[in-house]
């Protein structure tokens, strides 16, 4: 009598690799669950966008809280922007390496590009609904169409009245005009327009040439201070230089089945731990930031560190990981590690992690840009009322509480009209033990 089999063989995902949405191989090939993946979506992703949006809310507000100790470069010298890209590019690697074994290129360029008109869409009609508040007196629409810098100076970002104007009409359409909040929209409608060729390359087995490709756009970019046009995401965010972190992502969630293969191994155990040790030195730099401006200035004395001198931070700031719109390659290495270290923490700790947080970072997570519009949608009603509260940082924090409960409504609202599950799915824990755990594997996990 022959051996019997272990495990089911799995179907491949047309890239010759075997693919099963709910399992991954343990020991000698043993089926071991993982419970955050809701078919081919993994819902660590959605809870690192959760959570990467609740930085970008708190950032945007017009008022200081508590939460600063926690969303101003201190997880490491990383913003919810840089984050967001990363993840962007993984979920769509992910994502449509199944819908292109499952249904072709073609089908994957025509839901990328339907996606990019949606969102160039919203952009437009964000950018005439701003305007259109800017003219109503008393409701603060001034937040949304004008940015200040640290001097107090104030800048339009958002013509006033476009539609009077064919010109000013037209810079809208071009996407030159458009709430600060909300400018890195414009930026997804183009690497959206440009994922099916990267998608093309990865097809075709040349994630190689088109990091490298990638790379070179990024560093002569960077060296000579490229804009390609006058959209208004090209100032923050300049497009030759914010594609190399997307496409990073592309490919890691394009090959996720190899690279967790991998992460099984000594090498990529060894790579893991690097990864974790990496993003703690990294936030422990950034908790010694001394500038008094804002808003670092918001964080609590009792939270800064006094390790690294003044002179050593500004200097390694500068030269390592430099302002984010040029995004130094500190910033590039510190948002790969603390997202690798991130998404082995929630493998290895999901279940409590996902009930301890997924409640509120889960449903945001998967409806971002619902949360995104709304956001834009409290700021001015956060402005009006600002003035009313004790100028004190627990009513501002407690304020800045509130827009994230209404936002974690909108997200939950949204998904339960759309039919899907809101919130964390169940998950029972399995007494097995893991070949990729990490760190080092523990004895009783609850599995990956």
């Amino acid at each position: 009598m022959g051996r019997r089999p272990l495990a089911k063989p799995a179907a491949t995902d047309g890239c010759g690799v075997a693919v099963n949405a709910a399992f991954e191989p343990g020991f000698e090939g043993a089926p071991v669950p993982r419970p955050w993946m809701r078919g081919p979506r993994d819902l660590r992703i959605d809870l690192l966008r959760g959570l990467a949006m609740a930085i970008v809310v708190v950032d945007h507000l017009p008022v200081p809280s508590h939460f600063a100790a926690l969303t101003v470069e201190r997880i490491g010298v990383v913003t919810g922007a840089e984050l967001f890209v990363a993840l962007s590019g993984l979920a769509v690697g992910m994502a449509h390496r199944h819908r292109i074994a499952r249904a072709g290129w073609l089908a994957s360029t025509s839901a990328l590009i339907r996606r990019a008109l949606m969102l160039y869409v919203v952009v437009v009609a964000v950018a005439l609904l701003a305007a259109l508040w800017a003219t109503v007196p008393g409701f603060h629409g001034q937040v949304l169409t004008t940015w200040s810098d640290e001097s107090g100076r104030s800048f339009q970002v958002v013509e006033a009245r476009p539609w009077a104007s064919p010109e000013a009409l037209a810079g809208v359409l071009r996407m030159e005009s458009s709430p600060w909040q909300f400018n890195i929209i414009g930026l997804y409608v183009v690497l959206l327009l440009l994922a099916p060729l990267a998608l093309r390359a990865l097809a075709a087995g040349r994630a190689g040439w088109l990091l490298a490709g990638s790379l070179a756009l990024h560093m002569w970019a960077v060296t000579i201070g490229v804009r390609l046009s006058d959209a208004a995401f090209e100032t923050p965010f300049p497009l030759l230089v914010w594609q190399f972190p997307f496409v990073c992502g592309l490919v890691g969630g394009f090959r996720h089945v190899e690279l967790t293969a991998f992460a099984g191994t000594s090498a990529g155990r060894a790579l893991r731990w690097f990864c974790v040790i990496c993003a703690a030195v990294f936030a422990a730099y950034a908790w010694n930031n001394p500038w008094p401006v804002a808003p670092y200035r918001h964080v609590h004395p009792v939270l800064r560190l006094h390790i690294v001198p003044e002179a050593w931070f500004n200097a390694i700031y500068a030269g390592f990981f430099r302002e984010r719109t040029w995004f130094g390659p500190g910033r590039l290495l510190n948002t790969a590690v603390l997202l690798v270290a991130a998404l082995d923490l929630l493998r290895l700790q999901w279940l409590a992690l996902v009930r301890g947080l997924g409640w509120w970072a889960l449903p945001v997570g998967q409806k971002t840009l619902v949360v995104f519009v709304a956001h834009l949608a409290l700021l001015p009603l956060v402005d009006a009322l600002a003035p009313y509260l004790p100028a004190r940082m627990l009513a501002f924090t407690a304020l800045h509480a509130a827009v994230l409960l209404v936002l974690w409504g909108v997200a939950r609202m949204t998904l339960r009209l759309s039919g899907r599950r809101p919130g964390p799915p169940a998950a029972k824990p399995v007494n097995r033990l893991d070949r990729a755990s990490s760190l080092p594997p523990p004895r009783s996990p609850a599995g990956p």
